[in-house]
């Protein structure tokens, strides 16, 4: 998901080099909806681990330290 968001990154670079406006536009808005997935995903995929540690009855590694993602904050 990530190299997605770089590609469309690279692309909204190319559109306002050359001036267009609506690609540059639609571009971003893709590429935020693409992030906030991949947040999405990470996110889904903490909460795996968290539920498999506990089933097991280790305790998660992330129940030891913050994630990345604890303090971001997603804007439509």
């Amino acid at each position: 998901m990530m190299a997605t968001v770089g590609m469309r990154a690279n692309m909204a670079c190319d559109y306002a080099a050359i001036g267009d406006d609506a690609g540059l536009a639609y571009t971003l808005r893709c590429a935020a909806a693409e992030f906030r997935a991949a947040l999405s995903a990470a996110g889904m995929l903490a909460e795996l681990k968290r539920s498999q540690a506990k089933q097991a009855g280790q305790p998660s590694p992330a129940a030891r330290r913050r994630s990345a993602t604890d303090d971001l904050e997603v804007r439509a």
